[in-house]
């Protein structure tokens, strides 16, 4: 009687305190670790060895299989198929590949999100769909979320990419442009290079964060659907700044030119010469001149946010506003594992920045 009775006390204290070596209650389902995958990654295939498989078999319903349980969380879709038909009570092996899909991305989320090149160390089961997790002993699964050998390819085509930017012979014809278009004034000195654009280096900016972006998720999740509505109209704002940008300084131009062609003409035909006017047309020739010009390089942050008077208000106010929502973007891609979907008001906010841009460019003073 006391043999019986402390035998049974044995049992429940080692079911309560677990572990790889510890006695199992009869027709009790545990993974074990002994013969289980001990990590993985997405896209792989993962064995987890279950004592008692038959009874976890018992318990699936009709047409169904086990599936895999992650810190505590159902994989929806994820399921194990035995290797062999297990003999009852008797251990066995469940098969189960590691995917995501629209069923189990909020599952996932967490344990993907904020990915390092060291594995995540986490708890897995398995257990019936729909229904908690059986016990398990396999509590540090070492789950790969971002492999470091393709990583180091894509930063090493970031780096050629980045020499070839700077590199003397490739790199002045890549950073053109970012620039202004158009000549360089007359007597501009030896070396002068023209000012950077505030609407390109802002597409600029947008595309390398969303080409980066779209690469670090494709490379932990492996979704190539990963562009949201809110990132392809950032894109298309960015874009239309910069076209709207180059437009108006190229209607600008034309009518200067246009205006200067007149004023040369009327130089000419002057007979007898006005002093009075020659003056006033001189004048107007230079600094049609001056606007006509493309501005000279003097710093990056000074090209893109001062003009002939000074920092301007509304290039600043682009600036800032582009700053803020990237560096918002690239937490929240970290974090959520997704590009965020800004709202229609900051959407809209950014609009109106660029438009304001854009509009003050018709009164701005280049040079």
């Amino acid at each position: 009687m006391q043999s019986t009775l402390l035998k049974v006390v044995l049992v429940d204290v080692l079911v309560l305190v677990g572990g790889a070596g510890r006695l199992l209650a009869q027709g009790e389902i545990q993974v074990n670790r002994a013969g289980s995958s001990l990590g993985g990654a997405l896209k792989q295939e993962i064995v987890v060895n279950v004592d008692n498989l038959s009874a976890l078999l018992g318990k699936t319903p009709a047409g169904k299989q086990p599936v895999l349980f992650l810190d505590g969380r159902e994989i929806k879709g994820v399921f194990g198929a035995p290797r062999v038909p297990p003999a009852p009570g008797q251990p066995g092996v469940l098969v189960f590949k590691l995917e995501r899909n629209a069923d189990n991305r909020d599952a996932w989320k967490p344990l993907l999100s904020q990915p390092t090149f060291a594995p995540k160390s986490v708890s897995l089961s398995v257990g019936v769909p729909d229904a908690g997790p059986e016990r398990t002993t396999l509590t540090d699964f070492q789950l790969t979320v971002l492999h470091g050998w393709w990583f180091a390819l894509w930063s090493f085509g970031i780096v050629i990419a980045g020499l070839l930017f700077v590199h003397p012979k490739t790199g002045g014809g890549l950073r053109s442009m970012l620039r202004e278009s158009g000549p360089l004034p007359a007597g501009a000195p030896a070396g002068a290079t023209a000012a950077y654009s505030l609407g390109r280096c802002q597409m600029a900016f947008w595309f390398v964060l969303v080409v980066a972006a779209y690469i670090l998720l494709y490379m932990v999740t492996w979704d190539m659907d990963t562009v949201t509505q809110g990132t392809l109209a950032l894109i298309g704002i960015s874009a239309g700044t910069a076209f709207s940008g180059a437009l108006v300084d190229t209607s600008k131009n034309a009518a200067m030119v246009t205006e200067r062609t007149q004023l040369n003409a009327e130089l000419a035909a002057a007979a007898p010469p006005n002093a009075a006017r020659q003056a006033e047309i001189n004048s107007r020739i230079l600094e049609i001149n001056k606007q006509t010009d493309t501005p000279l390089h003097i710093s990056w942050v000074s090209d893109l946010l001062t003009d002939a008077n000074g920092i301007s208000l509304h290039r600043m106010q682009v600036f800032v506003w582009t700053i803020v929502l990237g560096v918002i973007f690239a937490v929240t891609v970290y974090n959520d594992l997704l590009m965020p979907d800004f709202s229609a008001t900051l959407l809209g906010l950014m609009g109106i920045s660029s438009g304001t841009y854009v509009g003050f460019k018709f009164p701005e003073n280049k040079n």
